[in-house]
């Protein structure tokens, strides 16, 4: 619950971060926001990786202000939190390098 940082590199086996074992306590587990603290993820070189987690985990209220994939070409499953701050962070990239090639112009 308190765990703040992900990093997850070159590990050509690895098809998900938190597997999809069926539990008894699946329902509870469901309704659970995983890692609440987190504020970093960075998956990089991960041939195999398919997902994160299940569809059904949810990350909503996470603190998180940084993502990075990195090389990791079969990704599908991206909980809905982290793929809008991957999202969000595309469209600021873009829009800074918008302003600077504006600022490159002008000046």
């Amino acid at each position: 619950m308190k765990l703040q940082e992900i990093e997850v590199t070159e590990c050509g086996m690895m098809e998900s971060i938190i597997g999809n074992e069926p539990n008894a306590d699946d329902a509870v587990i469901t309704n659970m926001i995983m890692f609440p603290q987190l504020s970093s993820l960075k998956l990089s070189d991960l041939p195999n990786l398919r997902s994160f987690c299940s569809e059904t985990c949810t990350s909503e209220g996470s603190l998180l202000k940084t993502i990075k994939v990195i090389n990791c070409p079969k990704m599908k499953i991206l909980p809905s939190a982290f793929q809008r701050k991957l999202e969000q962070q595309k469209a600021d990239l873009s829009t800074s390098s918008q302003h600077h090639l504006l600022d490159g112009k002008v000046c």
